[in-house]
């Protein structure tokens, strides 16, 4: 991921920009763009950003620079998936094609590993589970070491593990994980790896072990909230709204709630307004507003749908249901039965046995 000094000043990026015009220097004035772009996009001015990165990439290509092209499309599709999986997708196989012309064989991996994640959450598992084996035969062919690729790597095979079910394999990754973000403390890299385990301690009802993850995530981008995946904040944010409204602790609900939602207004992504959706219904249903909170819920998953995000929709409807299923018996059942449709279709399979073991209301 390329990344700027953030002790250059923006007046040097200017000036850097206007040389390579004024020059016809095709190649700097791709280099300078990406930095811009870089700097927009990751303090939360996506808008101002991407049309920066789509510029430097075509100057890229235009000047046959492999690696600068590959580096552009990558950070393309990382900052378009929240709000279209499907270019996004597009953009990571231009990213794999461009590793592979210019034989660039660790991003070639990071390709594949995020073309993983991608297909992970438009809910074709089976893709996903592909392309992950091909990250992962590169970077054991090459013998990559610790770096952020590496822990990333493996903080998403555990929580491909907990999606699937597969709870002792999810934590004993983790942990391994967690153990290697240590000696890579980037923001990402913590977000990512305490959100799963989190993710994990919830799965096993340890609530408070959950919520310390969650918390140790919080306090990584606390200080800088938009970096390269800022719906991982999102929802980490809608779990600790969840934790403590359930815990009683609702002014400290509402303000992640409110953090949550800021966020997600910013970034206009439908992903992050239905975790921000979430967490508001989590509030209000907390607060004994259970109109208000069914509202929210509707509001939830409407925009789950709109997003393409089948698994997160499952996991909402699961909630959702358990929310009605004192004041309206029969539409709770039947959002379970939907939920368990999605999660057999995945192949969730402790997710669809706790959703046919949920008893008649």
């Amino acid at each position: 991921m390329l990344r700027v000094c953030w002790s250059t000043p923006e007046k040097k990026r200017k000036e850097a920009l206007e040389v390579g015009k004024k020059t016809n220097n095709l190649e700097a004035v791709a280099g300078a763009l990406s930095i811009q772009a870089s700097y927009l996009t990751d303090t939360g001015k996506v808008d101002e950003g991407l049309p920066l990165w789509q510029h430097a990439y075509e100057l890229a290509l235009q000047h046959e620079d492999l690696l600068l092209a590959r580096t552009c499309a990558f950070n393309l599709s990382i900052y378009t998936y929240p709000r279209d999986l499907g270019k996004a997708r597009e953009l990571t196989l231009k990213t794999i094609e461009l590793a592979k012309s210019a034989n660039l064989m660790v991003s070639g991996a990071r390709g594949f590993w995020w073309l993983s994640v991608i297909d992970w959450l438009r809910g074709d598992w089976a893709s996903s589970s592909e392309q992950f084996r091909k990250a992962d035969a590169i970077m054991e062919r090459l013998g990559i070491g610790v770096d952020i690729t590496t822990v990333e790597h493996e903080a998403w095979r555990g929580w491909y593990a907990l999606s699937v079910g597969d709870l002792e394999n999810a934590e004993r990754v983790l942990e391994a994980a967690e153990r290697l973000a240590e000696k890579v403390p980037k923001i990402t890299v913590v977000v990512t790896t305490n959100l799963a385990l989190g993710l994990l301690k919830l799965e096993q009802g340890k609530e408070q072990e959950a919520r310390a993850h969650f918390e140790k995530s919080v306090d990584a981008f606390k200080k800088w909230e938009f970096t390269t995946e800022p719906l991982l904040h999102i929802e980490t944010l809608l779990h600790l709204t969840s934790l403590y409204a359930k815990g009683g602790r609702l002014g400290e609900a509402a303000k992640t709630f409110e953090w949550a939602k800021r966020l997600a207004e910013t970034l206009k992504s439908d992903a992050g307004l239905a975790m921000a959706s979430q967490a508001k219904a989590a509030l209000h249903a907390a607060s004994g507003e259970g109109k208000a909170a069914e509202e929210a819920y509707l509001e939830c998953l409407a925009l789950w749908e709109k997003a393409g995000w089948p698994y997160y929709k499952a996991k909402a409807l699961i909630t959702y249901s358990a929310a009605i299923g004192q004041t309206n018996p029969e539409e709770s059942k039947k959002r379970i039965r939907e939920a368990a449709e999605i999660f057999m279709k995945l192949g969730a399979k402790r997710d669809l046995q706790k959703a046919e073991a949920k008893p008649p209301n």
